[in-house]
């Protein structure tokens, strides 16, 4: 029951991450063509930090935040699945 609750948020969060990404490098790249948006998706980490400097001149800052928090809770659920596995093993 716990590991179907596990991943159930898991996903929830990537497809949540995934979208947070798409509208950023939406907003971001708009202007540069379609293949600068690709690029944006593609490249998360670069689209997570320009997206941090241009925040407040796109008013995408209420996304940032989500996403922010979003990528806070995959990284403290995989750590917690790690946790879990390697606590199971003993």
């Amino acid at each position: 029951m716990l590991n179907s609750v596990f991943i159930f948020i898991f996903i929830l969060l990537l497809i949540g991450n995934f979208v947070c990404q798409i509208y950023v490098a939406v907003c971001l790249y708009a202007q540069h063509g379609a293949f600068a948006v690709i690029n944006g998706i593609i490249r998360g980490t670069r689209t997570f930090s320009y997206g941090w400097q241009g925040a407040n001149l796109l008013e995408i800052r209420p996304v940032m935040i989500l996403w922010s928090f979003i990528l806070t809770a995959l990284t403290l659920q995989v750590c917690g699945a790690m946790f879990l596995v390697f606590a199971m093993k003993r």
